[in-house]
């Protein structure tokens, strides 16, 4: 569960250095990430003996993730390792596809690569002359985002350092340190791990270990899918109007067909809106016409033969 290392420096030798000290930097990563400048690290220095305890934990994301869009799967966006292929990396980690970014800048600025890359052969690797073309750009090739000229304003929208998204499945190692002071006596002891022979005036020991036998994992999931949308809108539909199956068919039905028939009946009746309409009011009209004509020709038949019979009942009366 554990390794130890023996380091031996040699500080007579050190020419050029990136930083202003003695020691060796140890890079705690996962196997399949380039270590990057952001990777965890710790500084190693001379004559001492450290333990670095790891307790290790994994952020994985369940299959209805995989269904959301990339860019809705909360935090901005995550991706799997499958979703993307990188040109240099054999599998997608933010990292990788941060270190492909800043290869990919130094191939445009400078026309090559350096030698600490991935490279499959097909891409110059630098060399003195070179440097100067490197030295001048170092601060553009360092910074998170390769490249940038100036820091974004704090209205303009995120975006990840070229376009590169987070990882849906993350292992991360975070390191709880701990130092000593190598002592002559104890380390020349031939019962110890480390043997004789030591030198404790440059040699360093450090030992990296799992902190326990348990990893914590956390996982991303979807808060609320579409059933779960469904059934939480449902349930407080019920809840504040009642609202049922029955009464969502019946709403359908009233803004549909009972819609439809309402304004159907309406045109049909309204004489500007219907060629059937105007044929029936014409037909109304003619009949009302015919029989007010009626009337009044029965009505002056009647009061002639109402004066005439007066006259002859008279004169019948007068003479039996």
């Amino acid at each position: 569960m554990g390794l130890t290392v023996l380091v031996r420096t040699n500080p007579e030798e050190y020419y050029a250095t990136n930083l202003a000290s003695f020691g060796v930097k140890v890079l705690v990563h996962d196997p399949f990430d380039y270590p990057d400048v952001n990777t965890v690290k710790k500084m190693v220095s001379l004559r001492s003996d450290m333990f670095f305890s790891i307790p290790p934990w994994v952020t994985y994301s369940t299959p209805e993730v995989r269904n959301i869009p990339i860019n809705n799967r909360g935090m901005r966006g995550c991706v799997f390792p499958d979703e993307v292929n990188l040109r240099k990396m054999k599998q997608y980690s933010y990292n990788n596809c941060i270190t492909e970014c800043r290869e990919n800048y130094t191939l445009e600025i400078c026309g090559c690569t350096q030698f600490y890359y991935p490279n499959n052969g097909g891409f110059r690797l630098c060399n003195l002359t070179d440097i100067s073309c490197l030295a001048k750009n170092k601060r553009k090739l360092e910074i998170m985002n390769p490249g940038q000229k100036n820091f974004k304003n704090e209205n303009e929208p995120f975006t990840y350092p070229c376009n590169c998204l987070p990882d849906c499945l993350n292992y991360y190692y975070p390191i709880e340190a701990s130092e000593n002071i190598l002592a002559m006596v104890t380390v020349n002891n031939k019962d110890l791990i480390y043997g004789a022979g030591m030198n404790t005036e440059n040699d360093s020991v450090f030992n990296v270990y799992f902190s326990n036998f348990l990893v914590t994992r956390y996982r991303r999931d979807v808060v609320y899918s579409w059933k779960g949308l469904l059934a939480s809108l449902g349930g407080l539909l019920s809840l504040f109007i009642g609202f049922s199956f029955i009464g969502g068919v019946e709403l359908l039905y009233f803004f549909t067909f009972r819609l439809y028939y309402r304004i159907r009946s309406h045109a049909t009746s309204h004489p500007f809106l219907s060629p059937l309409a105007n044929r029936r009011a014409q037909n109304v009209d003619r009949h009302e016409s015919f029989q007010s004509h009626f009337s009044t020709s029965t009505h002056v038949n009647m009061f002639q033969n109402s004066h005439w019979r007066p006259s002859n009942m008279q004169d019948i009366t007068a003479n039996p």
